[in-house]
């Protein structure tokens, strides 16, 4: 009878590790689920079967971890390639003097901001700006203010997004990141960028560049309110609305085939 009882008890827990096996999702209830299972098979194992499966499990976390971070490496080497490419095909605008260049490099950014989080997006504008370097023609002045300004863009969007996983929360992220990236320019280009300009061309110059378009803009802190500041405001702003209408097809294949987009509609 005595026997009866004990194989009757060690069915009924197998069968309770089968159910559990079948509900659990988490770490810990896996490892409740084998517990249950083989508990009454051999309990004397029990504390090292235990202890076993916890550092399997931590093993396996561990090793997806490593392959979440290796993918997240991978997509920003080649959104930082992408963007180093959008870089090179710069062009000049008649609302600015011809040294200001209009580009594309950021959206990648942003959009890597948004998929991997604000960080990742950062670390594609130094990328960019590191590779453009043997092309620079300002001695790297023009990327050291590319990055602080792209930077300035690309980590409070990223920030926002990440609290607020919506179309709500990806358009205020966006419009706190221009109008960030838009204020940070201008100290960026009166303490970094024009001092090593004036050290190539008399100040008096790059002013006239400036006042031959808007004449207002005939000293330095008014050329940069007036052209500089709307016009990396602008340039964030046309990154916001390509982000939008590519994200949400993007965004699978950025954080890869198995993670579900949880952008709600707002």
């Amino acid at each position: 009878m005595f026997f009866l009882l004990k194989a009757r008890e060690r069915n009924n827990c197998a069968e309770q590790g089968k159910i559990l096996c079948r509900r659990s999702q988490s770490g810990w209830e896996k490892i409740k689920a084998a517990i249950w299972r083989h508990r009454c098979a051999a309990p004397q194992y029990m504390p090292v079967f235990f202890f076993r499966t916890l550092f399997v499990r931590k093993g396996l976390q561990m090793k997806n971890e490593k392959k979440i971070t290796a993918r997240k490496l991978t997509v920003t080497a080649v959104m930082a390639a992408v963007s180093f490419i959008l870089m090179l095909l710069e062009f000049s605008t008649p609302f600015a003097p011809s040294f200001l260049k209009f580009d594309f490099s950021d959206l990648p950014a942003l959009i890597t901001a948004f998929a991997l989080g604000p960080i990742w997006g950062a670390a594609v504008e130094l990328i960019k700006n590191l590779l453009h370097m043997p092309f620079s023609g300002t001695a790297c002045v023009g990327e050291l203010a590319n990055f602080i300004v792209g930077a300035a863009m690309v980590l409070p969007a990223g920030a926002v997004y990440g609290k607020d996983n919506t179309r709500r929360g990806a358009l205020i992220g966006c419009i706190v990141g221009a109008v960030v990236s838009a204020a940070v320019s201008f100290p960026v280009n009166y303490f970094i960028t024009y001092p090593f300009y004036a050290g190539l061309m008399p100040m008096e110059t790059i002013i006239g560049l400036y006042s031959a378009i808007i004449p207002a803009a005939n000293t330095l802190p008014r050329a940069l309110l007036i052209v500089n500041v709307p016009f990396t405001l602008v340039k964030c702003l046309v990154s916001t609305v390509i982000t939008f209408v590519v994200y949400k097809k993007l965004s699978p294949i950025l954080k890869g085939k198995n993670s579900p987009e949880k952008e709600n509609k707002a």
